[in-house]
């Protein structure tokens, strides 16, 4: 998908974020708790991958080590 701004990008997936937490009924806490997760995983990866801030995220295949 191609963004027009340079913004762009950022502000649309945030409301796609925030819709898809509204859509699975999720309180403030879940919330937190799953942006955590999230941004604990990219940095995890950045740390195991020694590469730098303009590589793409490896998606989330499995949930197993947060259960």
């Amino acid at each position: 998908m191609k963004f027009k701004y340079p913004n762009s990008k950022k502000l649309y997936l945030t409301v796609e974020i925030s819709q898809l937490l509204h859509r699975y009924n999720c309180t403030y806490n879940e919330a937190k708790e799953i942006l955590k997760l999230v941004t604990d995983e990219i940095n995890q990866q950045f740390e195991d991958l020694n590469c730098d801030e303009t590589n793409i995220i490896n998606p989330m295949n499995h949930i197993d080590p947060y259960c």
